[in-house]
């Protein structure tokens, strides 16, 4: 009785060591780029996020810059209104 595995893709030939060994290089090449593709995507999703947070800072510092110009006009509406009152005779 022949003991030798056939594979389909050999034609009824035993597979070689060499070719058990590409084989499972294959396996792991395929894993490492697997692994690759998801640190990719990630990375990608963390610059996004830290862009949408730099958006959101930003969004955050023209606000409070807006309400301290408004103060500031407030009190130079206030300061102008008081000149003008020791003005008038």
């Amino acid at each position: 009785m022949n003991n030798r595995r056939s594979h389909p893709r050999d034609n009824g030939q035993p597979l070689l060591k060499s070719d058990h060994f590409s084989a499972k290089l294959a396996v792991i090449a395929g894993a490492f780029n697997i692994l690759g593709d998801f640190l990719g995507t990630l990375s990608s999703t963390i610059a996004l996020e830290e862009i949408a947070e730099e958006e959101r800072q930003n969004q955050l510092d023209s606000k409070l810059q807006e309400e301290r110009f408004a103060s500031m006009q407030k009190q130079i509406d206030e300061l102008t209104l008081q000149l003008n009152r020791l003005k008038k005779p």
